[in-house]
């Protein structure tokens, strides 16, 4: 096997990895909160990263088979997420009354942000070295599909963060 199929496959190997961690880590978080949102995000998130360890196994089969590349068809792809990043996950009124209710969900939104900015990161990193305009596109779409994740993460974090500032007299006025 030439020297570029080892590392495309190596890269794949590694990415499925971080699917398949994803997925352990958002089944937990779900599994950890009370709140309905809070779970039905965590649980949809798992669920794509399901779906990524899917397509990626696909890509590695087919890499392992035949050589080359698969494309990735429209129906491979989580459907969209249900979660508008303009509406809140957590709701701001109850958040408000006791944000101490909400220790489990913020390590579990700072955790899944990291998880999220470093998936961004390997899969930018795996399209910017794959030469082949196929492979290319998938990890592109993925770190594109990550950042919705992150942003959605970081959005719900720095609300619960600043508020848990707030309440412990960490505001800066």
């Amino acid at each position: 096997m030439e020297k570029t199929a080892k590392k495309a496959i190596g890269a794949l190997r590694m990415a499925i990895r971080v699917e398949q961690n994803g997925y352990r880590f958002y089944r937990r978080a779900g599994e950890e909160t009370d709140d309905p949102k809070g779970k039905a995000l965590f649980n949809s998130l798992a669920d794509d990263e399901e779906a990524h360890e899917s397509i990626l196994k696909t890509r590695l089969e087919a890499l392992e088979r035949d050589g080359e590349w698969k494309d990735v068809s429209a129906e491979e792809w989580p459907s969209e997420s249900p979660f508008d990043e303009e509406e809140p996950i957590f709701p701001r009124e109850r958040v408000e009354e006791g944000v101490h209710d909400y220790t489990t969900e913020l390590s579990a939104l700072r955790m899944a942000y990291l998880i999220e900015k470093n998936a961004v990161a390997f899969y930018t990193k795996a399209a910017r070295e794959t030469e082949d305009p196929v492979g290319k596109a998938m990890y592109q779409d993925l770190a594109d599909w990550e950042k919705g994740h992150q942003r959605v993460l970081e959005q719900e974090y720095r609300f619960l963060a600043d508020r848990f500032k707030l309440d412990m007299g960490f505001a800066p006025f």
